[in-house]
């Protein structure tokens, strides 16, 4: 994959992604971050979002692995 200039729109996707996220999982999240190259202004990166969905317990996780849609 090709390295790309910063685009501004990826702090814009991310906070449509978490408002997803933080909608579905609600107090089961104790923060939803956007992390690796596309969230560092000015830096080239490969134009794929990277996101950390961190909760208290990973059982909580697994406990609710099938989506509900």
């Amino acid at each position: 994959m090709i390295l790309t200039l910063h685009n501004p729109e990826w702090a814009t996707e991310f906070a449509a992604l978490r408002d997803v996220y933080v909608s579905s999982l609600g107090k089961l999240l104790l923060r939803v971050e956007h992390v690796g190259s596309t969230a560092v202004p000015n830096l080239r990166a490969k134009p794929i979002l990277d996101i950390d969905i961190v909760m208290p317990s990973y059982s909580l996780a697994t406990s609710r692995a099938e989506p509900n849609w």
